[in-house]
């Protein structure tokens, strides 16, 4: 049976304890903040509970707010799995991080929620649209060739 739920906060382990092991749970969104100031909005098709350590997400969107409380940055992944233990997320398919000063893809990627450190592996393609603007942002020297 599928159930709608939204929850409140990222995955807390007052939450993903309460998911009994193999049940969906679809249409949801999980904030995040810090004090008072969203910081992020998860958003998944559904989560299921696999067992005690994993959880499946399908169709997976994180949403990272900057201090305007505008999306900066955004996450996509058709499926991943979170483990409950390390709190690290690994996309199943290719990710993909759009930034307003470029959009990233790979075959896989790791969040490790405890670091805030994430890996993008496999056929890794970065699209620059305005490469002269984005290199001073990302702290590289441009030579525009004057």
């Amino acid at each position: 049976k599928k159930t709608r739920q939204t929850m409140g906060s990222a995955l807390p382990t007052e939450i993903t304890s309460a998911f009994p092991i193999g049940r969906e749970f679809v249409d949801v969104s999980i904030p995040s903040y810090e004090e008072d100031t969203l910081k992020s909005v998860m958003t998944a098709n559904s989560i299921t509970r696999i067992n005690d350590q994993y959880l499946e997400l399908i169709n997976l969107v994180i949403s990272v707010y900057n201090a305007e409380g505008e999306v900066d940055t955004t996450i996509r992944m058709d499926e991943a799995a979170y483990d409950l233990t390390t709190q690290t997320l690994q996309s199943k398919t290719p990710a993909r991080i759009e930034q307003p000063q470029f959009t990233m893809s790979g075959d896989t990627l790791t969040f490790d929620t405890k670091s805030q450190f994430s890996r993008l592996e496999g056929n890794v393609v970065v699209i620059i649209p305005d490469v002269g603007n984005a290199f001073p942002v990302l702290g590289m020297p441009f030579n525009r060739g004057k």
